[in-house]
């Protein structure tokens, strides 16, 4: 659903700035410091409900403002869909989505889904299992609703399990039958997200090597995890309760699938703990290709690509490949702070072409 146009209101560094956008290649480019950043900010806000630089939304907000302000307006097959984002200083915040207010931030999740490759994603391979199960829930949940729904109830309840856990040795006697009724609700849940996981990790997996022979066929990757512990909720159950004790002890959960271990392979090794900085983001590149391609085929909406300072770190060989991507009449959004050096690197710049747009 490609984005026609922006309205940024004391947002970041904006005072109020508005930029239409062209549904193919579009270039935003000026010095560091000029704003670029922030407009792909804006958009992926209205898109996936969180900025992709911090996890906070009242950072976005313009020092000394009172609030801030997002509208975007999307094509939504022949009309127009319109996504408005409202956030007071104390956190408040008001969802519009053509107009009408809605009850939850995941309610536009995966409206309007976009792809973004940025310097603050490479922590997906260089970063900790937690950073990828971040990743992986974040794309998971704009492919699917019922995933979205069963993470966020998993979550509720591992939050209020841990809160009993945290607070369990302030008690004389810890309530059994409270912690009971917990174990009960997390495996069924808890299940559910595993198995539910496992179906989405593997098409991702499929397509990653779809991906990888397609751009980079000489290169050897894989995504890895280990399989399931328990087969039913029964099962998962029973390993609570004997993870118990330990868990009264650190007052947190340690068991469940908010303990997965997924980890890329470059040459059968691991690409976290051997590979370059330079197969790193070659690595990083593939994912974001591979979830593009699968939000397409499996949603039938065509994602836009969001790329800021794609080719930082990809030497010119690598990023031609790349660049016959962009080429193919998908909507992207790139900020670069020379365009020269996009030309160098296979980006041609052509008048009527590609859209570009200064800034600072």
């Amino acid at each position: 659903m490609p984005i026609k146009e922006i309205e940024l209101v004391s947002f970041r560094n904006h005072a109020h700035y508005t930029q239409t956008f062209t549904p193919s290649v579009n270039v935003l480019w000026g010095p560091n410091g000029a704003g670029k950043t922030s407009i792909l900010e804006g958009i992926h806000l209205l898109s996936i409900g969180r900025s992709f630089k911090t996890p906070r939304t009242r950072d976005l907000l313009r020092k000394g403002d009172p609030f801030f302000q997002v509208r975007g307006r999307f094509e939504d097959r022949g009309s127009d869909m319109e996504v408005q984002w409202n956030q007071m200083e104390n956190g408040t915040k008001r969802i519009l989505l053509n107009g009408k207010a809605v009850a939850r931030t995941r309610d536009i999740v995966g409206k309007n889904p976009v792809v973004v490759l940025s310097p603050e994603e490479e922590i997906i391979v260089r970063g900790s299992p937690a950073d990828r199960r971040k990743y992986f829930n974040r794309v998971f949940s704009v492919l699917s609703s019922s995933y979205l729904d069963t993470l966020s109830t998993y979550q509720r309840i591992l939050r209020q399990r841990n809160a009993f856990l945290a607070g369990a040795g302030d008690r004389t006697e810890p309530g059994k039958s409270e912690l009971d009724a917990w174990d009960h609700s997390l495996s069924r849940v808890g299940m559910s997200l595993w198995r539910e996981r496992q179906i989405w990790l593997d098409k991702f997996a499929a397509e990653l090597d779809r991906s990888r022979s397609r751009f980079f066929p000489e290169a050897s990757l894989s995504c890895t995890s280990l399989p399931v512990p328990v087969n039913s909720p029964e099962a998962y159950q029973e390993q609570l309760i004997s993870n118990r004790n330990r868990d009264l002890l650190l007052g947190r959960t340690t068991f469940g699938p908010h303990r997965d271990q997924i980890e890329f392979e470059w040459f059968g090794e691991s690409l976290r703990e051997f590979g370059s900085q330079g197969q790193q983001k070659l690595v990083l590149t593939l994912l974001k290709i591979t979830e593009f391609e699968l939000i397409r085929t499996e949603t039938e909406k065509t994602p836009t690509f969001l790329l800021d300072d794609l080719f930082a770190k990809l030497d010119f060989d690598r990023s031609r490949r790349i660049v016959a991507l962009l080429n193919s009449g998908i909507q992207t959004i790139i900020t670069t702070t020379d365009l020269m050096d996009m030309e160098h690197h296979g980006l041609e710049i052509k008048p009527g072409e590609i859209n570009t747009v200064k800034l600072g």
